[in-house]
């Protein structure tokens, strides 16, 4: 951490300080904290599971221009498993900083609506199984 990140740190920190007080800004730390830590442990086992089974890696979909075809399947499949224990706005922050929570949402709902497509989302079925089946055990 070079001076000019020290500095905005304790600016940060400062303002904080004057608009909560010190017991609020505590607690807040205290609570991110726990919060990032839990998240990041749950995150990366779903994010690399699900990479696993569509054959790419988190850096591939994550650095994308556009997620299309696969790629919204694959965020899909993330969102899906993150959301049973965490909110959009949690996976957003953690995650996919660079997309929104209505298209996050709309990733997901692809996943829950699976089942109504038998036909064209074969592949797509077998690998939700595999995956269920994983996070279970």
């Amino acid at each position: 951490m070079n001076q000019e990140d020290t500095f905005e740190l304790f600016t940060i920190l400062l303002n904080s300080l004057k608009n909560r007080g010190l017991r609020k800004t505590i607690n807040i730390l205290n609570n991110y904290k726990i919060e990032k830590i839990e998240l990041e442990e749950k995150t990366l086992k779903i994010v690399d599971m699900v990479c696993i089974e569509f054959n790419t890696s988190f850096s591939e979909v994550y650095n994308s221009k556009y997620s299309r075809g696969e790629n919204k399947y694959i965020v899909g499949f993330i969102v899906y498993y993150l959301y049973q224990t965490h909110t959009l706005r949690e996976i957003q922050n953690s995650v996919f900083t660079s997309l929104s929570k209505g298209l996050l949402s709309a990733y997901k709902q692809l996943i829950f609506d699976l089942e109504k497509n038998k036909i064209d989302n074969s592949s797509y079925i077998k690998i939700k199984n595999k995956l269920d089946l994983k996070l279970i055990n």
